[in-house]
């Protein structure tokens, strides 16, 4: 096995990893921002499905929700951002790799 072909692996492997974290801190920022949705009546499902699922368009805060929650949300809008930045810089290096190792 060549250098070319571990470092494309390790990128390769590295990319999904990222995907899966980028997954994983979506759905905590989901249920976090579900949990209370800016001016969304309790009772008003739809909104609350609506608000939750384009958290990261919403806007930042969120009147109505415990700071407990908010720093969640937070850290999960955090992590999210930084596994879509390492899944992009890890995708361009393995698609790279992938490219002269053939």
């Amino acid at each position: 096995m060549t250098n070319e072909t571990v470092m494309e692996k390790a990128a390769s492997v590295l990319f999904y990893l990222a995907a899966v974290g980028m997954v994983a801190s979506y759905v905590v920022a989901t249920f976090a921002a579900a949990r209370a949705p800016e001016g969304a009546a309790v009772g008003d499902r739809a909104l609350r499905i609506v608000s939750a699922l384009i958290w990261p368009l919403t806007g930042r805060r969120r009147e109505g929700m415990p700071p407990n929650q908010a720093a969640l949300l937070n850290k999960a809008v955090v992590a999210f951002m930084a596994c879509l930045l390492v899944a992009a810089a890890s995708w361009t290096a393995a698609a790279n790799l992938h490219r002269i190792a053939r």
